[in-house]
Protein backbone atom coordinates (compact mmCIF):
# COMPACT_ATOMS: atom_id res chain seq x y z
CA UNK A 1 0.00 0.00 0.00
CA UNK A 2 1.39 3.59 -1.27
CA UNK A 3 1.56 5.87 1.27
CA UNK A 4 2.68 9.81 -0.34
CA UNK A 5 5.58 11.26 1.48
CA UNK A 6 3.19 14.54 2.90
CA UNK A 7 0.71 12.15 4.53
CA UNK A 8 3.06 9.80 5.79
CA UNK A 9 5.48 12.69 7.52
CA UNK A 10 2.14 13.84 8.83
CA UNK A 11 0.51 11.26 10.26
CA UNK A 12 2.58 7.86 10.18
CA UNK A 13 6.06 8.88 10.94
CA UNK A 14 5.42 11.10 14.38
CA UNK A 15 3.79 7.96 16.23
CA UNK A 16 6.15 5.93 15.08
CA UNK A 17 9.53 7.66 16.31
CA UNK A 18 11.54 5.99 14.03
CA UNK A 19 15.16 7.13 12.31
CA UNK A 20 15.49 7.19 8.70
CA UNK A 21 18.30 4.75 9.32
CA UNK A 22 15.49 2.67 10.51
CA UNK A 23 12.65 3.54 8.06
CA UNK A 24 15.09 2.28 5.37
CA UNK A 25 15.01 -1.08 6.77
CA UNK A 26 11.28 -0.88 7.39
CA UNK A 27 9.66 -0.49 11.21
CA UNK A 28 7.38 -3.48 12.06
CA UNK A 29 3.85 -2.20 12.98
CA UNK A 30 0.59 -3.76 14.05
CA UNK A 31 -2.61 -2.99 11.98
CA UNK A 32 -6.10 -3.78 13.41
CA UNK A 33 -8.72 -4.71 10.66
CA UNK A 34 -11.82 -2.97 12.01
CA UNK A 35 -14.36 -5.02 9.82
CA UNK A 36 -12.93 -8.56 10.80
CA UNK A 37 -11.43 -8.09 14.34
CA UNK A 38 -8.01 -9.34 13.29
CA UNK A 39 -4.42 -7.86 13.92
CA UNK A 40 -1.78 -8.18 11.46
CA UNK A 41 1.64 -7.15 11.03
CA UNK A 42 2.95 -5.38 8.33
CA UNK A 43 6.65 -3.35 7.16
CA UNK A 44 6.10 0.28 6.75
CA UNK A 45 9.18 1.43 4.59
CA UNK A 46 10.81 4.47 2.75
CA UNK A 47 11.14 4.27 -0.63
CA UNK A 48 12.64 7.08 -3.36
CA UNK A 49 9.59 9.16 -2.80
CA UNK A 50 7.27 7.72 -0.86
CA UNK A 51 6.66 5.38 1.81
CA UNK A 52 5.08 1.50 1.86
CA UNK A 53 3.64 -0.97 3.75
CA UNK A 54 4.57 -4.06 2.58
CA UNK A 55 4.98 -7.28 4.35
CA UNK A 56 1.79 -10.08 4.27
CA UNK A 57 -0.44 -6.34 2.63
CA UNK A 58 -1.50 -8.40 -0.63
CA UNK A 59 -2.71 -11.36 1.41
CA UNK A 60 -3.84 -10.17 4.77
CA UNK A 61 -6.10 -7.28 2.66
CA UNK A 62 -5.59 -6.49 -0.53
CA UNK A 63 -6.73 -10.19 -1.87
CA UNK A 64 -8.60 -11.28 1.50
CA UNK A 65 -10.76 -8.12 0.39
CA UNK A 66 -10.88 -7.72 -3.55
CA UNK A 67 -8.85 -4.22 -2.86
CA UNK A 68 -8.85 -2.81 -6.53
CA UNK A 69 -7.19 0.37 -7.81
CA UNK A 70 -8.98 3.59 -6.97
CA UNK A 71 -10.58 1.75 -3.61
CA UNK A 72 -10.33 4.46 -0.91
CA UNK A 73 -9.08 3.02 2.63
CA UNK A 74 -8.68 4.13 6.05
CA UNK A 75 -5.90 3.81 8.33
CA UNK A 76 -5.60 6.05 11.50
CA UNK A 77 -3.42 5.58 14.95
CA UNK A 78 -4.98 4.10 18.11
CA UNK A 79 -3.33 5.16 20.79
CA UNK A 80 -4.38 3.37 23.18
CA UNK A 81 -3.84 0.01 21.48
CA UNK A 82 -0.33 1.62 20.12
CA UNK A 83 -1.15 -0.23 16.44
CA UNK A 84 -3.35 1.29 13.14
CA UNK A 85 -6.75 0.62 12.29
CA UNK A 86 -7.63 0.14 8.98
CA UNK A 87 -10.82 0.32 7.30
CA UNK A 88 -12.66 0.02 4.05
CA UNK A 89 -13.81 3.31 2.98
CA UNK A 90 -15.01 2.95 -0.62
CA UNK A 91 -15.33 0.75 -3.45
CA UNK A 92 -15.31 1.88 -6.80
CA UNK A 93 -18.90 0.88 -8.33
CA UNK A 94 -17.25 0.80 -11.89
CA UNK A 95 -14.45 -1.47 -10.82
CA UNK A 96 -13.23 -4.06 -13.59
Amino acid sequence: LLVLKRQAERFVLPVLEASDDRMEKGYEVDIWDVDTKTKHSLIFQKRSKSYVFTGNWNKDFSKRKDLKLYDTVGIYWDPSNKRFDFFVLEVRKDRV
